[in-house]
């Protein structure tokens, strides 16, 4: 990159963004207004080297009530594994607090990559909704722009949750597995 090119996001040293959208509804939209879904978002992150660090936090606005959503995410790449973590908080203003978090790894196996990661994500709601998910892939690279992958997953729900996998629908409290396989090109 020649000297003088503007810093872009993925650059060393610390990065910003902030993002303002509006609410894409009809005037005469039911149940809300025009303006359900208008937010933004601020994002502070640094890299130094291996390490990757950001903060983030959005307001989202609707009819119904304003939904708050911050989180905090890391990485660290050790070369033969980069570990990544996350914890997330979503607030409605006047309902329920949800909180979660996620923790995987990508293994380098060649060119190709191993992906692991689990998650879980919980509310305050009536009945105290909780859904975990555990999924494991590997990424074969054809070429540089070309890549074929497959992920297996398994949700497991608590309570009145009832997350699903791949579109799917499961009864509250049930659990769900799934699987995609696919093949990736970058233009």
């Amino acid at each position: 990159m020649p000297a003088d090119a503007p810093a872009i996001l993925g650059a060393a040293g610390p990065n910003f963004v902030a993002m303002y959208f509006l609410g894409e509804n009809a005037s005469n939209a039911a149940g809300g207004t025009s303006t359900d879904g208008r937010g933004y978002s601020l994002r502070a992150g640094y890299i130094a080297g291996a390490l990757d660090l950001g903060i983030s936090s959005g307001l989202t606005t609707f009819a119904a009530g304003n939904v708050r959503q911050t989180n905090v995410a890391g990485s660290y790449d050790f070369n033969v594994v980069k570990l990544m973590a996350l914890y997330a908080r979503d607030t409605v203003s006047g309902g329920a607090t949800g909180t979660g978090y996620l923790v995987g790894a990508t293994v380098p196996i060649g060119t190709n990559q191993l992906r692991l990661a689990y998650s879980r994500y919980k509310t305050d709601a009536a009945g105290k909704p909780a859904t975990g998910k555990l999924a494991l892939g590997y990424v074969y690279n054809l070429s540089k722009r070309t890549a074929l992958y497959a992920t297996v997953a398994s949700v497991s729900n608590r309570g009145p949750a009832s997350q699903s996998l791949n579109g799917s629908t499961t009864a509250a409290g049930a659990s769900s597995k799934g699987y995609d396989l696919g093949l990736k090109h970058s233009f």
